[in-house]
């Protein structure tokens, strides 16, 4: 029953988040696509850290200390109840304020009226679609790892380190990586998608081994130290996700966006949630924890090869995104009469 209502709601969380982003971009004025999108992208982190900060408030009420304490028993179903208030208090404020995109609205209606999964396989968006996939495989590979091995590194490989020291650790990192979603979401608005990625990529590959190999072999000692190797690693990992939303939003025709986005993202976890077994298989050859960190420099490599097969997308026209290419150095003009840059050609 647990795992038939996780799946229910997956599928619900799923749709809403698929629909959700590329609606979100395509509000947004061209110039800030990739700040908006680090905004998004940054609730990741941000729900991990208001969830963190509300079981430490409810532990203070309701004290876990074995399987009848208060926490056990009902403590744990706070955060649960005001999950579903917030869930439904913003469909409600969606349903009833927020109007579709002005782009969807410029769609032809025959084109909605097709499937857009059929759309999505072939041609240029075929191209696109397998170019986000590839791309987010690599980011799974990274988001996998350093969400759970990390923990797991921290808690148990360091002698003095206990789940109390854990839960501090777990309120400070999610602000450093929150950061990271907005800066290279940001930056991206200026330098372009593409560059952002080498640049978040290339640190990844050289670093993240050796963050992970630090903490995961208990040579650092202290609840700081370790603390800020956890921060440093999550602003390496997350850093392409703040950039994602926008290219690959900005891939596909608006016909196909939602679902390019959506299976895309999606379907990229696959793969990676084998890590489990690539790092026992791995560690026959090096330390498990070098094993992380070579598959965390791995998930870099896969976002480095997706990008260079890529075009650049800063400032195209949502509305003709993916459907004819794009001469290079177009400017494209907002809404709001902001002028930006768009190089390269779309594919």
């Amino acid at each position: 029953m647990l795992i038939g209502l996780r799946f229910i709601e997956g599928i619900f969380l799923g749709g809403e988040y698929t629909a959700a982003t590329p609606m979100a971009l395509e509000y947004a004025p061209p110039s800030r696509r990739g700040f908006i999108g680090g905004l998004i992208q940054c609730s990741a982190s941000g729900g991990g850290f208001i969830v963190a900060v509300l079981n430490s408030l409810v532990l203070m009420v309701a004290v876990n200390d074995g399987l009848h304490s208060p926490y056990v028993q009902w403590g744990w179903r706070i955060p649960f109840i005001l999950g579903f208030v917030l869930s439904f208090a913003v469909a409600w404020f969606l349903r009833r304020n927020v109007e579709d995109s002005a782009v969807w609205k410029s769609v032809d209606a025959s084109s909605k009226k097709s499937s857009p999964l059929k759309e999505l396989l072939k041609g240029r968006s075929g191209r696109a679609f397998i170019q986000s996939w590839v791309m987010m495989t690599g980011v799974f590979f990274l988001i996998n790892i350093g969400s759970s091995v990390l923990n797991q590194f921290l808690l148990h490989n360091n002698a003095g380190y206990t789940a109390a020291d854990l839960a501090h650790t777990l309120l400070v990192v999610p602000l450093f990586g929150m950061t990271s979603y907005v800066f290279f979401g940001w930056l991206s608005d200026h330098i372009g998608r593409k560059p952002t990625l080498y640049i978040s990529g290339v640190l990844i590959v050289l670093l993240t081994p050796v963050t992970m190999a630090l903490i995961g072999g208990g040579s650092v000692q202290g609840w700081l130290n370790l603390t800020l190797l956890a921060a440093a690693t999550q602003m390496l990992f997350v850093g392409p996700l703040g950039v994602v939303p926008a290219y690959i939003n900005e891939r596909f025709a608006t016909s196909v966006r939602s679902s390019g986005w959506g299976v895309a993202y999606s379907a990229a976890v696959i793969i990676p949630s084998f890590f489990p077994y690539y790092m026992i298989w791995l560690s026959h050859f090096m330390t498990f924890a070098n094993a992380a960190g070579f598959l965390m420099a791995f998930g870099g490599i896969i976002i480095l090869a997706a990008t260079a097969c890529g075009p650049e997308t800063r400032g195209v026209d949502l509305r003709t995104a993916g459907l004819k290419a794009d001469p290079p150095a177009a400017t494209v003009e907002s809404p709001g009469n902001v002028v930006v840059q768009a190089t390269g050609s779309m594919t």
